[in-house]
């Protein structure tokens, strides 16, 4: 995504059209960041879970994980900015 919205705004016709296209790539870049930063936490929070499947060999299904209002976030978001990503790239 960050290379599609980089090339639009490289080959666009105006800085009008450049500028939409670089606030669109840090956008993405800052709404990546925050998605990042909450996943990071969900996996420390539930590492030893999460390693206990990993270690199973698929014989262990693991618990339900209990996520917080940023993790939650954090995924919806991830969710909703794929969703955009797509958009952008079939348009």
């Amino acid at each position: 995504m960050n290379n599609t919205l980089r090339f639009r705004a490289e080959k666009a016709g105006n800085n009008v059209e450049r500028s939409h296209y670089q606030l669109l790539r840090q956008e993405f870049e800052l709404e990546i960041m925050m998605i990042k930063m909450n996943l990071e936490h969900l996996l420390k929070r539930y590492a030893r879970e999460i390693q206990d499947v990993t270690d199973s060999d698929g014989n262990l299904t693991g618990p339900m994980l209990e996520l917080d209002q940023h993790e939650r976030f954090a995924i919806d978001s991830a969710r909703k900015l794929y969703e955009r990503a797509r958009a952008i790239q079939t348009a």
